[in-house]
C-alpha cells in the first residue's frame, strides 16, 4: 500500500490481511520519523468524487483496498487529526449537547470518565442511543440545488421531512439513511466543494452506500449544515451511532498503548542517559560538565536523547554552564520532530 503525506510525499509498506488502521498507523508514523500518538489517521481518498473518509482504528485497511477497483485512482492518505478522539477528551459537547455541561469549556478527569461511562453503559448487544440530535439542515436535491428539511438522528440512522400542512400535523419522516448500510464521507476541500456544488455554507458531509462488491452501485447524497459546531456535532454523533462502543475501545486502546510506551522510553532514557545529565563526561583528555535549565519532563528526555547522540559522535568540547554560555531551544517542526538547538 502506498500512503501520501500532506505534502504528498508517500511511503510504500506490506499490508497483511487482518491488519487494522491502528496498526498501520504506527507502522508509518516509525517510517516517517513522526512521532507515535493516538491522532495519526488513515484517510480514504476517492478521487473521482473529491470525497474522503478518515478509517476508524479497528477497521481492517486490506479490506478496505480491496473494495476498490482493478483501475481506480483511490488513495490512501495518513494524517494527523487533532479532532480524531475529541469525542472523548471532551464528552460534555458531544454526548449532552442540550445539557447546562455542554457550555463547561473543561471539566476535570472525574466528570469526563462519569459522563463517558453513564453514556457508554450498557451490554454489547445494546445500540449506543443517538441523544435525538434533530435540527433543520440542507439537502442536495439536484446537481446544484438545496432544499431546507428537518433532520433528526436515531438510533437506526438519520431520518428527514418537509414541512407539516398545519400546526396540528405530525411530520411526515422518511428514511435518509441507514446507519448499518451507509459510510460517512467529507469533502476533501471544502471550499472548493462548495463552489462547485453552490453549497450554502462550507459544512457539508456526504453518506454513501456500503459495498462489499466491486460492481455494486453506489449512491451518494449530500446534507449541508448551518456552522462548524453542528458540522461536529452531527459528524461526531453519526461516527458514534455506526461504531458505538468500539470508538470508546479503540481510545482506551490507543492511550494505554501510549502510556505504555512512554514508560518504556522513559526507563531507557533514564537508563542510558542518566550520565549525560547529572555526572561529569570523561571525552579524551578533556573533562566536562554541564548544567540543564529547568525543563519538564519530556522535555529533559528529548534533550538528552539528543544531545547524547550529539556528543558521542562530535569532538573534544569544553561545556561549563549551559544557561550561560548557550541558549537551550527545543523547537517542534511541521512534521511533529522535536529538535534541540544550541544557540551561543
Amino acid at each position: 500500500m502506498k500512503a501520501y503525506n500532506v505534502n504528498n510525499s508517500s511511503k510504500t509498506i506490506w499490508v497483511e490481511q487482518k491488519q487494522t488502521a491502528w496498526e498501520v498507523c504506527q507502522v508509518l508514523a516509525e517510517k516517517n520519523y513522526y512521532k507515535p500518538g493516538s491522532d495519526w489517521t488513515l484517510v480514504e481518498h476517492i478521487t473521482d468524487l473529491q470525497i474522503e473518509r478518515e478509517l476508524e482504528d479497528h477497521e481492517i485497511v486490506y479490506d478496505v483496498l480491496n473494495s476498490w477497483s482493478r483501475d481506480s485512482t483511490n488513495k490512501m492518505y495518513f494524517r494527523n487529526n487533532v479532532r480524531k478522539y475529541e469525542l472523548f477528551r471532551r464528552p460534555q459537547l458531544y454526548l449532552k449537547p442540550e445539557d447546562s455541561y455542554a457550555n463547561v469549556v473543561d471539566l476535570n478527569k472525574e466528570c469526563r470518565q462519569v459522563l463517558i461511562d453513564d453514556f457508554f453503559s450498557g451490554t454489547a448487544n445494546t445500540r449506543i442511543p443517538s441523544i435525538g440530535l434533530k435540527g433543520v439542515h440542507w439537502l442536495k436535491s439536484g446537481k446544484k440545488s438545496w432544499r431546507k428539511m428537518n433532520f433528526v438522528i436515531r438510533d437506526s440512522g438519520i431520518y428527514y421531512a418537509g414541512k407539516a400542512k398545519n400546526k396540528s400535523q405530525s411530520l411526515p419522516w422518511t428514511c435518509f439513511s441507514r446507519t448499518e448500510e451507509n459510510d460517512m464521507f467529507l469533502p476533501s476541500n471544502n471550499k472548493e466543494f462548495r463552489k462547485q456544488h453552490k453549497a450554502p455554507t462550507e459544512y457539508c458531509f456526504l453518506v454513501r452506500t456500503k459495498t462489499n462488491t466491486r460492481e455494486q452501485h453506489r449512491s451518494t447524497r449530500c446534507i449541508c449544515v448551518e456552522d462548524e459546531l453542528q458540522f461536529r456535532l452531527w459528524t461526531n454523533a453519526l461516527r458514534r451511532l455506526e461504531y458505538g462502543e468500539k470508538l470508546l475501545d479503540n481510545y482506551a486502546t490507543s492511550r494505554d498503548w501510549l502510556e505504555k510506551l512512554s514508560k518504556e522510553q522513559g526507563d531507557r532514557q533514564t537508563a542510558c542517559l542518566s550520565p549525560t545529565l547529572h555526572s561529569n563526561f570523561q571525552f579524551g583528555d578533556d573533562r566536562a560538565s554541564i548544567i540543564l535549565p529547568d525543563m519538564d519532563d519530556d522535555a529533559g528526555d528529548i534533550f538528552a536523547a539528543r544531545f547524547g547522540a550529539a556528543w558521542n559522535n562530535g569532538e573534544n568540547v569544553a561545556i561549563k554552564e549551559a544557561p550561560s554560555l548557550f541558549d537551550i531551544n527545543l523547537e517542534t517542526d511541521n512534521q511533529g520532530m522535536t529538535m534541540v538547538r544550541l544557540h551561543k
